[in-house]
């Protein structure tokens, strides 16, 4: 997946919002972005949150449209986001193109960029229309199922970048939290028990009391991704989301930029949450683990 830099997401378009009627021009604007790309048989589902265009089978669209939305209200009840209207009027919208010709062709003139070779998702938070655009990863087969989970991920994305940036400014959270964060709001999504019991598999191997003592937290943030890597950064944002003081929203506010524009950092983030001492933050976060995956 694409990892935007904090440049290339200012650099994504604006879709304009009517005050008056947003979900009218959002459909408008939608319907001419698609135009613009050559799309073919352009399907649309709506839900409550999510207006979903694509031109995957009509049939298999609403699915589509619903998988969004699942990603979205676990993102908002994770986040305790008490009046979720307020993050932005009309619905988010989704573009879901599984043909990569299509998909290359937005991001050149709808984004105004460069398609690279690996990627397979944007994700725009900025504007009073917020959007996200979504493939299929190189090498692999569009399905039912990757395109629901890639849909479902990008809304949670949204709502949190959404919540930790404005309107014109995008906070730059780090990679692997906000891929910790996606797994987990897919995972514990209403109707995905299926998901949350697949993930707790596969951290219970990686947790399991023989080799929890094998990495240490600061792998989660660390340069090099190795093995588990997508499980040990869910568990550290599962880890945060589950303290009852506001752990995570701490954390993440810590990247906002501060005075002169320049963003906070891990160790910024650290220091929010009175965390100084690794061996410390290190033992509590496996005292959880083992407490509440491997067992």
């Amino acid at each position: 997946m694409l990892r935007l830099t904090l440049a290339a997401i200012l650099a994504l378009p604006v879709f304009a919002v009517a005050q008056d009627d947003p979900l009218k021009a959002q459909k408008a604007a939608a319907a001419d972005a698609m135009k613009r790309v050559g799309a073919q048989k352009i399907a649309v589902a709506e839900t409550n949150s999510i207006l979903l265009t694509t031109t995957f089978p009509e049939a298999k669209t609403p699915a589509l449209a619903a998988a969004g939305q699942k990603g979205y209200d676990s993102a908002v009840k994770l986040l305790k986001v008490t009046e979720p209207a307020k993050l932005w009027p009309g619905k988010l919208t989704v573009f879901v193109l599984p043909v990569r010709n299509n998909y290359s062709s937005f991001v050149r003139l709808i984004v105004n960029g460069r398609p690279e070779a690996s990627e397979f998702r944007r994700v725009n938070p900025l504007t009073d229309a917020p959007f996200v655009l979504v493939g299929v990863e190189p090498g692999t087969t569009a399905t039912d199922a990757n395109l629901a989970e890639a849909v479902s991920r990008a809304a949670a994305e949204v709502v949190l970048r959404r919540k930790f940036g404005t309107r014109t400014t995008a906070t730059p959270l780090p990679y692997w939290l906000t891929e910790g964060f996606d797994t987990v709001a897919v995972a514990r999504a209403d109707g995905n028990a299926a998901k949350l019991a697949a993930l707790r598999a596969k951290q219970r191997a990686a947790f399991s009391r023989r080799v929890v003592g094998t990495f240490k937290v600061g792998d989660v943030w660390g340069a090099d991704r190795g093995k588990n890597q997508d499980v040990i950064e869910a568990s550290f944002v599962e880890f945060l989301l589950t303290d009852g003081d506001g752990m995570f929203d701490k954390f993440a506010a810590a990247y906002k930029p501060g005075e002169g524009g320049r963003a906070g950092t891990t160790a910024t983030a650290l220091d929010a949450v009175m965390w100084k001492d690794d061996a410390d933050l290190d033992a509590k976060w496996k005292t959880w683990m083992v407490k509440h995956i491997a067992r």
